[in-house]
């Protein structure tokens, strides 16, 4: 032993290398050690407040109330760091920059896994390479929604507008969706041509569900996709 010791009191969290990007601390939080193996250095948001009737996500305004709880340090490419997200998080968003990289959610066992490695899109597993076209018209003005299939089976995916004259035509983009997979898909988005996305369940599901625009937001960006 030493023959002198300075005691000091120490600071909770102070030693503590992982993020707490938390804003209910009443609640046991989720911790996942997030690897980036992407080129740049990325942010992690955590979202609790997507909306899963109207499809609207969480937002970069911390005013508003949909916002995203932003963890407080970036985390390095090749680099490695574990965060705490609350416990009722519904996904997490990796951004570079201002742009987004992709989106995690939470798997539709109900258990958010202890690791996630961020990818560049089209090497993260269970997400296309590129938007997948699903316009009818190729030329018409276009939106990007990244759908994640949490509906419990496969769906095939079709973008449907309609013409000048009324008539309504199809484009099956996305033949079968596993559950517990992601697309990101490129869909018409100018409001008179009527466009809206068809999600139809695959056996052993039935039936079907329809993505609308909001006629003065559009298309959301992100939806998560459940049997009606």
């Amino acid at each position: 032993f030493p023959t002198s010791y300075q005691l000091h009191s120490a600071a909770v969290g102070s030693s503590d290398p992982r993020q707490h990007c938390v804003t209910n601390p009443g609640v046991a939080p989720i911790a996942i050690d997030i690897t980036n193996a992407y080129a740049g250095d990325i942010k992690v948001r955590g979202c609790n407040k997507y909306n899963p009737v109207s499809g609207a996500p969480c937002v970069g305004n911390p005013l508003k109330p949909n916002h995203y709880n932003d963890c407080p340090q970036l985390i390095g490419s090749q680099e490695s760091n574990t965060v705490l997200l609350d416990a009722d998080t519904q996904y997490i968003a990796f951004v570079s920059g201002s742009s987004e990289i992709v989106e995690f959610w939470k798997p539709s066992s109900g258990q958010w896994p202890p690791s996630y490695t961020v990818r560049k899109p089209g090497s993260a597993a269970g997400l296309v390479a590129s938007a997948v076209e699903c316009r009818v018209d190729t030329t018409s003005p276009s939106t990007l929604i990244t759908v994640a299939n949490k509906a419990g089976f496969a769906a095939k995916v079709s973008g449907l507008s309609s013409d000048s004259a009324g008539k309504f035509h199809r484009k099956d983009c996305v033949e079968s969706l596993s559950d517990g997979d992601q697309v990101q898909i490129r869909v018409d988005s100018r409001l008179t041509d009527n466009p809206f996305v068809l999600f139809s369940f695959k056996a052993p599901g039935s039936g079907s569900v329809e993505l609308y625009p909001d006629p003065k937001r559009g298309f959301p960006t992100s939806y998560q996709l459940r049997a009606a």
